[in-house]
């Protein structure tokens, strides 16, 4: 996984689960959010984000109203939440269950 400043395929196709949920609030398409910064944990990913906008969300974390992310190489498969602080996207969060290890790769995956 390179560190581009670009959405991956699985990243656009988290982000519009969010965007589903949360556009009655001003939550932005995937094509309107922007990677500031991207780290890999191991255990998952941190992507620092940005749109222009407000969101009409509580700081707060928000997950992806009860679905997850099937991968091939993690037999739990992923979560991820966005965090919003002053109405504004701050990042999105990838990880495993508990402490299984992820390598980073977007191999086969699916959103359930």
């Amino acid at each position: 996984m390179t560190n581009s400043l670009v959405l991956t395929d699985m990243e656009k196709g988290i982000l519009s689960v969010f965007h589903d949920e949360y556009s009655g609030a001003g939550f932005p398409a995937a094509d309107r959010i922007e990677v500031v910064c991207r780290e890999e944990t191991g255990a998952g990913r941190v992507i620092k984000i940005c749109s222009q906008g407000s969101i009409a969300l509580d700081d707060g974390y928000y997950d992806m109203a009860g679905k997850y992310i099937e991968i091939a190489e993690v037999s739990g498969g992923l979560m991820a939440i966005v965090s919003i602080a002053g109405s504004k996207l701050e990042k999105l969060e990838i990880s495993t269950y508990g402490d299984a290890p992820w390598s980073g790769k977007e191999v086969c995956w699916t959103i359930q």
